[in-house]
C-alpha cells in the first residue's frame, strides 16, 4: 500500500515561500517541526544589558545624544541633554544591521532545510500516487465510484462523470469510497484550480503563504 500523505504533510497546509538560494518560489510544508525550527532560529529578545551613550543623527539632520545597545544596536532610552555632543562617539548603525542579519541567516538555514525535505517528501508522495492511480486496485476503485455516482458529475449534477477525485489523500493507496467523488472535466479543473488558488499568510511571518 502507498504512503499516505499525511505521515507528513496534509494537502491543505503547506506554503509557498521564496527559496533564499534562488529568489524563486518554494514550497515547505506547514508541521510542527518547521514551526519550532522557525522559533528556535529567531533571537530572543535583547536584553540591552550593555549600552553606551552614542550620537545619532536624526532624519531631519538634528544631532542627539542618546544611549545605543551594544548588543542589538537599537536606541534606548531618552535623548540627552550634554554640553560637548561630538565627545561622544557616533553610533555604531552596523550592530543593528548584524543583529538582523544574524537571525535572516538562521531563518534563512532553516527554510533551505525544510524546502529539501519538503521536496523530497513530495516526489516520493508523487511516485506513490502515480503507482497507485496505475494500479489494478484503484481501476476496480474508480469504477466502483462512477457507478455509485450513477455517471454523473457530482460537481454539477449536469454532465457525466469521467475522473474521479480525492477529497483527501489521508488514506492514499487504501481510500474509503466516501473519499472519492465522480467528477465531469470541468469540475474536475475548478476544484483543484481553487484549491491551489486559496493563500492565507504563513504564521511565521514574512516572505511567504499559504497555498494548499
Amino acid at each position: 500500500m502507498a504512503t499516505p500523505l499525511s505521515r507528513f504533510v496534509s494537502p491543505q497546509v503547506m506554503f509557498k515561500v521564496k527559496d533564499p538560494r534562488t529568489g524563486e518560489d518554494a514550497l515547505i510544508a506547514d508541521h510542527v517541526g518547521y514551526r519550532e525550527d522557525m522559533a528556535a532560529a529567531r533571537s530572543p529578545a535583547c536584553t540591552h544589558s550593555r549600552t553606551d551613550l552614542r550620537r545619532w543623527t536624526n532624519a531631519n539632520g538634528a544631532v542627539v545624544i542618546q544611549a545605543q545597545c551594544l548588543s542589538c544596536g537599537e536606541r534606548q532610552g531618552n535623548q540627552r541633554k550634554v554640553p560637548e555632543r561630538n565627545a561622544y562617539p557616533e553610533a555604531d548603525l552596523s550592530l543593528r544591521e548584524e543583529w538582523l542579519a544574524r537571525d535572516r541567516r538562521a531563518i534563512d538555514a532553516v527554510r533551505i532545510r525544510h524546502i529539501d525535505m519538503t521536496g523530497q517528501n513530495l516526489d516520493a508522495q508523487a511516485d506513490a500516487y502515480e503507482s497507485h492511480i496505475a494500479s489494478e486496485a484503484w481501476r476496480q476503485k474508480r469504477v466502483k465510484v462512477l457507478k455509485r455516482c450513477g455517471g454523473l458529475c457530482e460537481g454539477c449534477g449536469d454532465a457525466s462523470a469521467v475522473e474521479v477525485h480525492h477529497l483527501t489523500y489521508e488514506h492514499l493507496g487504501d481510500e474509503l469510497l466516501f473519499e472519492l467523488v465522480g467528477l465531469c472535466v470541468t469540475c474536475h479543473t475548478k476544484v483543484h484550480h481553487g484549491w491551489h488558488e486559496r493563500t492565507t499568510p504563513e504564521p511565521s511571518g514574512e516572505d511567504s503563504e499559504s497555498v494548499f
